[in-house]
């Protein structure tokens, strides 16, 4: 099926529910948000699958949308310029109807592999007339009425009333007679003009010489299909065919019925249709060696046509097609196909072995043919171009679709999974919640100033980037969330964006893991070898967490428990400890059971809040019980893989330069602001 068809029915959706549920009709189709193009090919379920999808968003009868569809696709024609062939294809409209197949082969110009239906006319008369319709497809009736009925009112003016007399359905095959209602005005001009033909035959005979002209490629076949005669350029092609059964070398393809001597009598109004069984090629040039007065000499074989497979392979050996009415010669009870051969491109009349002149002298193939000559050059430049075009864009869109698709990756890593989501699909970034209860925790390298004098810029970048990958696996393995880091400074949190029962219980175990993980961590100093260092703050309350910034958006938490939590960083004067404040000390020992051994310090001055009293999270005894909650867990790990991942295409690794990491920021920036025009 070709995408004209669907974007018949995508303008039939458009028009009368709007855009909003065209998305969700092809969400719930295999066409997705792929692009249509009405002259490539897609499936043949495409279609029934968009008429489902309407029929369960909208709630409207199956049949009726195959109806309208089938109206809405006449109007979608009109507006892509097939409305003035559509407007001469029959002064009445029952000319029209019998003339469908020829606008199917109309069609088949521009859409090559145009699998069509088939139509013809039985019972005509003065209210109407019986129409038999065959396809190769099932589920389209409807679609075909809805057709029938926008095309007799919008060129005919009628309204037409169509009922289904019979209907059958085998495998992939519909056999259907419908019964088209409708004041058939016409009927009596067709009967007087068949007087008219009839009177005038004995006036004007046609001798066997100027008919054998006229129609090169005719067959003459009797009752029982057996060929009597054929015009001498078919003859050309297949010279041993007469004597042999239609039904041995050709193929019926229009209409769709039997090809018995019954069937062609039934349907003497339609335009037949039939195809070679077997490839038609020019069989390659032998030389004749003869003898003459013992001298040899090389002669030239006569060319002859052979039915055969060679060296054009398979796929495009030509065959040969033939078209035209079939009339009765009652004198003689035969058959007569005024045929002419079907030829679509210079390499197929080559391939076959046929010349210009086998054509009659009024066969308008001549005249086709040179002017595909005199155009091909032109032609197969334009399609060539096209060609580098289309190669271009295709290079192009999928380099936009990476480039998107690691932004999407960034922004994910940047702040949280379902944030990023709800940016990404409505382009703003106001987001903001408040969270009665979350854990904070800052990490800070000792010293570092010291260690950036003693190791240069870029060993110092290394390292931090040794570090921080170490914590990032830390964080994801306890689901706690990385808020930021800020030069020597790793801020984590719990309970935010993910509200969580055991936050207070998940920071501490992450920091206590990171004091022990670090012990391992070395730098070179001026004069030896020294241990990396780093202390822990922890505190516990409300906070708001959102985004902020357009230019450079970041996702923020912002309240007193963050800068309370900072303090207990900042003031904690030991290294490789963690120092925790009351309301973390409470929490931790509710959550955890008293699992914690936590040491009190005693009282600290904290800037803006006065004296405050502080512990020390020593150690753990057993199991976090947060694992009960393991889900929630899993989700935000797995989010934060798959953002990873999604990075991971475009770069050598998300974590393999500190420089990266702490340009972020103007990376972010110039993302973000692509990010919804990509």
């Amino acid at each position: 099926m070709y995408g004209l068809v669907i974007e018949g029915v995508r303008f039939m959706i458009q028009e009368n529910w709007g855009p909003q549920v065209l998305l969700q009709v092809q969400k719930l189709t295999t066409l997705s948000e792929k692009s249509v193009s009405t002259h490539d090919q897609y499936s043949e379920h495409v279609v029934p699958q968009m008429f489902k999808a309407i029929h369960e968003i909208t709630g409207t009868p199956y049949e009726q949308i195959g109806v309208l569809a089938g109206r809405f696709f006449v109007q979608f024609l009109i507006r892509n310029g097939y409305g003035d062939l559509m407007n001469v294809m029959g002064r009445r409209f029952s000319d029209f109807i019998k003339g469908l197949d020829n606008i199917h082969e109309y069609f088949r110009f521009s859409y090559p592999k145009l699998r069509a239906p088939s139509f013809y006319c039985k019972s005509e008369s003065e209210d109407g007339l019986i129409l038999h319709y065959r396809s190769r497809r099932t589920g389209y009736l409807s679609y075909v009425i809805g057709q029938l009925v926008e095309l007799a009112r919008i060129f005919y003016q009628l309204d037409i009333g169509i009922q289904v007399l019979k209907k059958k359905e085998k495998g992939r095959f519909t056999f259907v007679v419908l019964k088209i209602s409708f004041d058939n005005v016409g009927l009596g001009h067709d009967l007087k003009l068949k007087e008219r033909v009839k009177n005038l035959n004995e006036y004007l005979p046609v001798d066997t010489k100027s008919f054998l002209q006229m129609f090169p490629f005719h067959i003459a076949f009797n009752k029982k299909l057996e060929i009597l005669m054929a015009g001498q350029g078919l003859l050309n092609l297949m010279p041993n065919i007469q004597g042999l059964l239609m039904t041995d070398v050709f193929d019926l393809q229009r209409p769709c019925i039997k090809f018995t001597a019954e069937g062609i009598m039934v349907h003497q109004n339609c335009v037949f249709q039939i195809e070679s069984l077997h490839p038609v090629v020019k069989q390659t040039e032998e030389n004749i060696t003869v003898q003459i007065n013992d001298v040899v000499e090389d002669k030239v074989s006569l060319e002859k046509k052979t039915i055969m497979d060679n060296e054009y392979g398979i796929e495009s050996l030509p065959y040969v097609t033939l078209r035209g009415p079939i009339i009765v010669l009652k004198a003689s009870d035969t058959f007569l196909l005024l045929a002419t051969c079907v030829v679509d491109t210079l390499d197929t009349m080559f391939k076959m072995g046929m010349y210009l002149n086998d054509f009659g002298e009024s066969d308008c193939n001549r005249e086709i043919i040179m002017a595909t000559i005199q155009k091909s050059d032109t032609l197969k430049s334009m399609l060539e171009n096209e060609k580098r075009r289309s190669e271009i864009l295709t290079e192009m869109t999928k380099e936009i679709s990476e480039a998107k698709k690691t932004a999407r990756g960034l922004l994910t890593q940047m702040m949280p999974y379902e944030v990023a989501q709800t940016m990404m699909r409505s382009g703003t970034v106001e987001h903001s919640e408040a969270f009665d209860c979350v854990s904070i925790g800052f990490i800070r390298v000792c010293d570092f100033a010291k260690i950036s004098l003693f190791i240069e810029a870029f060993e110092v970048v290394n390292l931090l980037n040794t570090i921080y990958s170490h914590l990032d696996a830390i964080v994801d393995t306890h689901g706690v969330y990385k808020v930021e880091t800020i030069g020597e400074s790793y801020m984590i949190s719990a309970g935010c964006p993910y509200r969580d029962e055991y936050d207070a219980e998940m920071v501490a175990d992450c920091c206590l893991e990171m004091v022990s993980h670090i012990k391992s961590f070395e730098y070179q100093s001026h004069d030896a070898v020294k241990k990396v260092l780093i202390k822990c703050g922890i505190f516990t309350g409300p906070v708001v967490g959102g985004v902020v910034g357009v230019r450079t958006p970041r996702y923020c938490l912002f309240g007193d428990t963050v800068n309370t939590a900072s303090r207990m960083e900042s003031s904690n004067q030991t290294a490789m400890t963690i120092q925790v404040g009351q309301r973390t000390k409470d929490r931790v020992d509710k959550q955890a059971s008293g699992a914690f051994r936590i040491k009190p310090k005693g009282n600290i001055y904290v800037k803006g809040k006065g004296d405050m009293r502080v512990y020390e999270l020593e150690k753990k005894k057993g199991r976090a019980r947060y694992k009960k909650n393991e889900p929630l867990r899993k989700k935000m790990v797995a989010e934060k893989k798959e953002a990873e991942e999604m990075l991971d295409d475009d770069n050598e690794g998300h974590r393999s330069s500190a420089l990266s990491r702490m340009s972020l920021g103007s990376v972010s920036k110039l993302l973000f602001l692509g990010l919804f025009d990509l």
